[in-house]
């Protein structure tokens, strides 16, 4: 059976309030009364929102645009 997190785990995940960890369970998908997010469904949103640095983003754009250029 899967992990669920709750919303302390989530204050203490992210160091912040409670009103925010509520507010961060609820975009996601959640089940209600206790209030808890499947571990998977948090990991899933985690790497959505995470971001390459600029340096790497910026070589991939260059990578690209040579490549074109070559074809």
């Amino acid at each position: 059976m899967e992990r669920l997190l709750s919303v302390k785990d989530l204050m203490d995940r992210y160091q912040c309030s409670r009103q925010t960890a509520v507010r961060h369970i609820k975009r996601l998908e959640h089940m209600e009364k206790p209030l808890m997010v499947r571990a998977s469904v948090l990991e899933a949103a985690e790497r959505e929102r995470t971001v390459k640095p600029a340096d790497g983003i910026r070589s991939e754009m260059m990578r690209a645009k040579l490549m074109r250029r070559m074809a």
